[in-house]
C-alpha cells in the first residue's frame, strides 16, 4: 500500500499540518479515499512492511 496523490481541505493548499488532509491516493485503490476511510481500513488490516 502505497500513498501516491495527497488532497487538502478547502482553503489549506499550502498547509503542512497532516489535520488539513482531506482524501489519500493509494495505489491499488484506483481514486481518491477519505483520510478517516484509510484509517479505518488500516485499523482493521494493519500493513507490514519488511525490509
Amino acid at each position: 500500500m502505497k500513498a501516491i496523490k495527497i488532497k487538502v481541505k478547502p482553503g489549506c493548499k499550502d498547509s503542512k499540518c497532516t489535520w488539513e488532509i482531506d482524501s489519500i491516493y493509494i495505489d491499488g485503490f484506483y481514486s481518491y479515499k477519505k483520510k478517516e476511510e484509510v484509517y479505518d481500513y488500516l485499523v482493521k488490516k494493519p500493513v507490514f512492511h519488511s525490509g
